[in-house]
C-alpha cells in the first residue's frame, strides 16, 4: 500500500486500499489506528490520481471514528493532503459537534438512569430492612380478667383512661368506706367506756353521720365496681395485633451501607478537547 503510493502508483494504490478496508473481505483491515492510516493514504492516493471529490469520502470517515483527529504529517504527504483534510475536518465541525453533543446527552441519561436505578435499589432496601425490623404479635385477653374490678378489665381492653379512672375512684370509695367504718367504731367504743366510768357522751351524731358516709361510700364502690365489670364484659376483646421492634441477624446492611458516598463520571469530547464531569451522590 505505501511501496505503491511512493511509486506514484496511485490508481492501483486506492484499489488496494479500498479493498483492505472493505469488511467483506477475507482479511480486512481492523485495528483503528491502522485503519485511520490507511484512509488518510488512500485519501492521498485519490488526489494524486486527481479524484478530488471522492478524496473526502475517506476524510470525512476518518474524522468521524476519531474527531480529536489530527492532521497528517507534512513530512509524509503533500501539501494538498494535508489542506483537504483540515477543509473537510472544518465542514465537519457543526455536524461532530452535534454528535458529541448527542453522546453527551446520552451519557447523562445513561448516568442519571443508573442514580435513579441505585436510588430505587436503596430505597427498597431500606423498606425490606424496616420491615425485617418489625414483627406482627398477637396478644390474647383473658375472660377472666374482665371480672375484676379496679378497672383492670378496661385496661386490659386498652380503655387506659377509663381503667385507670375507675382504679382510682374505686380506692377512694373503698378506703372511705373502711375510713368510716374504722370512726364509726372508735366513737362507739369511747362512748362506751364513757358510759363505764359514768360520764356521759353524746356522740350520736358523729357515730351516724359516720354510718351514712360509711353507706354512700360502699354502695358507691360497690356501684363503680360491678358497672366496671359490666362495662368490661361489654367491651371484651379478644385479641390484639401489635408491632414490636425485632433486631436484624448479623451481617444485615446497616444504614450507613445503604447511605454511602457514591461517585459516577460522565465523559465529554468535542472538537476543542476532552473531559470527564465527575458527580457525587452524598
Amino acid at each position: 500500500m505505501v511501496g505503491l503510493y511512493e511509486a506514484g502508483k496511485y490508481a492501483e494504490c486506492s484499489h488496494e486500499i479500498e479493498r483492505l478496508l472493505d469488511p467483506t473481505d477475507k482479511k480486512p483491515l481492523r485495528q483503528p489506528s491502522i485503519v485511520e492510516n490507511a484512509r488518510v493514504y488512500w485519501a492521498a492516493c485519490l488526489l494524486g490520481a486527481g479524484e478530488r471529490e471522492a478524496a473526502d469520502a475517506p476524510l470525512r470517515a476518518a474524522i468521524h471514528e476519531n474527531p480529536q483527529m489530527k492532521p497528517p504529517d507534512s513530512l509524509v504527504f503533500p501539501g494538498p493532503v494535508v489542506e483537504r483534510f483540515l477543509k473537510v475536518r472544518d465542514s465537519l465541525v457543526n455536524e461532530i459537534r452535534a454528535a458529541e453533543q448527542i453522546r453527551f446527552k446520552q451519557a447523562q441519561q445513561e448516568a442519571r438512569q443508573r442514580q435513579e436505578n441505585l436510588q430505587r435499589d436503596r430505597d427498597r432496601l431500606r423498606q425490606l430492612e424496616r420491615l425485617a425490623e418489625q414483627e406482627s404479635v398477637v396478644v390474647r385477653n383473658r375472660r377472666i380478667l374482665s371480672f375484676v374490678p379496679f378497672g383492670v378489665g378496661q385496661i386490659q381492653n386498652r380503655q387506659e383512661t377509663l381503667g385507670y379512672t375507675l382504679m382510682a375512684s374505686e380506692a377512694l370509695f373503698g378506703g372511705l368506706s373502711i375510713a368510716a367504718i374504722a370512726m364509726q367504731s372508735k366513737f362507739a367504743t369511747a362512748g362506751e367506756i364513757e358510759s363505764r366510768n359514768g360520764k356521759t357522751v353524746d356522740n350520736a351524731a358523729l357515730i351516724s353521720g359516720w354510718g351514712i358516709v360509711k353507706t354512700a361510700s360502699a354502695w358507691t364502690f360497690v356501684a363503680l365496681a360491678v358497672g366496671g365489670v359490666l362495662q368490661a364484659q361489654l367491651a371484651y376483646v379478644p385479641e390484639f395485633h401489635e408491632t414490636r421492634p425485632r433486631r436484624l441477624p448479623p451481617g444485615a446492611p446497616s444504614k450507613a451501607a445503604t447511605e454511602r458516598v457514591e461517585i459516577s463520571w460522565l465523559p465529554y469530547v468535542d472538537t476543542k478537547g476532552a473531559r470527564v464531569d465527575l458527580v457525587g451522590r452524598f
